[in-house]
């Protein structure tokens, strides 16, 4: 019975999809040709109209970082400062390793349980690779790159704080998304609130 599922699934042996796979070779080669002079004439037509896209000034940064002169440009920023890191794009990241000369004179903010904006591009795997490679401020070398984690809660109550953690604690693992909820990431209560009368 697994045998007969498979072969509706893999229909053809290794001669014939080679066979279909030089088939399409050239219209494939001639689909690639009209999106790439498409691509071009698109960007003529903005650059003619002077409005650019959100994403046309990015590749746009890119290619500035990338070409002569760059060194330059990358050596008059002392530091390169972003906020809100989780919902940077790859893109973006891209620039920002580049601005900060190789990331050596990154300060990235962020926290990926509130990554939102997925939807458009973001890649929280930016920050948490960033977050992971680094060392405790403490602990680190002069040359390491380093972290500190904010973990004090000043909004809610203790009785919050650990209603969150538990929460997190048992959904936030490895298997249902990209970040484990540990130590590291559990809310810490350091507000101080006044004592208020309870309801009998």
């Amino acid at each position: 019975k697994d045998r007969e599922a498979l072969l509706k699934i893999f229909y053809a042996d290794c001669d014939e999809i080679s066979n279909q796979l030089s088939n399409l070779s050239e219209p494939i080669s001639v689909l690639s040709d009209i999106l790439i002079e498409f691509d071009n004439k698109l960007f003529d037509e903005y650059t003619e109209r002077n409005t650019y896209t959100f994403h046309n000034t990015e590749h746009l940064a890119l290619k500035l970082l990338t070409g002569d002169g760059a060194d330059e440009l990358v050596a008059s920023y002392d530091e390169v400062m972003v906020d809100e890191y989780q919902d940077t794009n790859d893109l973006q990241d891209k620039l920002f390793y580049i601005l900060s000369d190789k990331g050596r004179r990154l300060f990235a903010v962020g926290d990926v349980k509130q990554s939102i904006y997925g939807f458009r591009g973001a890649n929280p795997e930016n920050f948490l690779r960033k977050k992971n490679d680094a060392v405790p401020f403490e602990k680190a070398g002069e040359n390491d790159p380093k972290k500190i984690i904010l973990g004090a809660n000043f909004r809610c109550k203790p009785q919050v704080c650990d209603f969150i953690n538990f929460f997190f604690f048992n959904m936030m693992t490895a298997k249902t998304g990209s970040i484990v909820y540990n130590d590291e990431e559990k809310l810490i209560p350091a507000a101080v609130y006044p004592e208020t009368d309870t309801l009998p």
